[in-house]
């Protein structure tokens, strides 16, 4: 039996598409963390909402199995100077994190309210 892969990045015109693949690709996290983050990232950025809230809750999902790859995926990708709306997406994909008072988590998050 093979196992599952990702399909290629194939352009999802459908916002609603685009966040069933962030959120279905989360079930791949154990047996392809890299296509995993591939993907996720792929749509970190995406212009509809509903895909963002799929991403960061695909992001807490593996906060849940794996909290130190989720924070490093996380501050990996909130970077130097990362926009209000990346800053909002990883609030959300790590609150549970931060509800368990994961000092990690709030530095990674709240980085940028600490430079203004």
């Amino acid at each position: 039996m093979s196992e599952p892969t990702i399909p290629p990045h194939l352009p999802a015109p459908d916002a609603a598409e685009r966040a069933d693949v962030a959120r279905s690709v989360v079930g791949l996290f154990p047996l392809q963390p890299g296509a995993v983050k591939a993907t996720l990232e792929s749509l970190l950025d995406d212009p509809s909402a509903a895909v963002r809230t799929a991403v960061a809750d695909a992001l807490d999902v593996i906060a849940h199995r794996n909290p130190i790859v989720a924070l490093d995926w996380a501050e990996e990708w909130a970077g130097p100077a990362p926009s209000d709306v990346r800053v909002q997406l990883l609030r959300h994909g790590l609150r549970s994190l931060r509800t368990a008072g994961n000092a990690r988590a709030f530095r990674v998050t709240d980085h940028v309210d600490y430079q203004r």
